[in-house]
């Protein structure tokens, strides 16, 4: 905003503004996993860290979290391109769902 545009905080921000602070504060519940269903695992990778979620979309069109996983770097993959790091964290949560994983149909 710039200039002289006003805003006006009404009705509907306010109620955006409340799903925004729960969506904050609540806890995403595990579930189990469903071993006849898909598994999608997501990864993503910093300069300093690697993480993934392991989820798998329900009846209700929603991806619920099975578990979540996170590590630091160790030694000289600190140094490594941004294109590892990101190889890196997919090898990572495989080996780490690898229980679940194995044989199972997945998206990564």
């Amino acid at each position: 905003m710039s200039g002289k545009k006003t805003f006006t905080w009404g009705e509907r921000q306010q109620e955006s503004f409340r799903k925004l602070k729960e969506a904050f504060t609540t806890t995403p519940m595990l579930v189990q996993p469903d071993h006849d269903k898909q598994f999608v695992l997501e990864t993503d990778a910093s300069n300093f860290a690697m993480g993934a979620v392991l989820s798998q979309l329900e009846d209700d069109e929603i991806l619920h979290p099975i578990g979540y996983w996170s590590n630091t770097y160790q030694d000289a993959k600190n140094n490594y391109p941004v294109m590892e790091k990101e190889l890196l964290a997919i090898v990572k949560a495989l080996s780490n769902w690898r229980h679940h994983l194995e044989g199972a149909k997945h998206k990564i």
